[in-house]
């Protein structure tokens, strides 16, 4: 079987990637605007494709520091959005929210083994 020079070229590439570029996020964020890569495990180009149609959404609107307190000890959530549930068990709230649950892109988490508890530190949506 004899592949094309296009399709050897891409089996060939150590890493695929797209190129996404929001306006809306140049226009929210101005001069701190960044340029960003990150490297996933996402094979298809249509997939990595509305993984950056994802992240250009969530940062395209302003955004809040915050941090939730989830059960249990989780690792490795630095750099993914997680969704979570706003409400504290005693009714109060997290953030302020108008639904129920938000994304929160982690930046920080630190597992308090003594609580059993994991602290998750990001920014949501406003």
């Amino acid at each position: 079987m004899t592949a094309t020079l296009t399709r050897a070229e891409f089996l060939k590439a150590r890493e695929r990637s797209v190129v996404a570029v929001g306006a809306g996020v140049k226009a929210a964020w101005g001069v701190r605007a960044l340029e960003t890569a990150q490297s996933s495990v996402l094979a298809l180009e249509a997939a990595a494709a509305a993984e950056a149609a994802r992240q250009l959404a969530l940062l395209a609107q302003p955004l809040a520091l915050d941090a939730v307190e989830i059960e249990g000890a989780v690792f490795d959530l630095e750099g993914e959005t997680v969704r979570v549930n706003v409400l504290k068990p005693d009714g109060s709230r997290y953030f302020d929210a108008a639904a129920d649950e938000v994304d929160l892109l982690v930046v920080r988490s630190r597992i308090d083994t003594a609580r059993g508890l994991t602290r998750l530190e990001g920014f949501v949506r406003l």
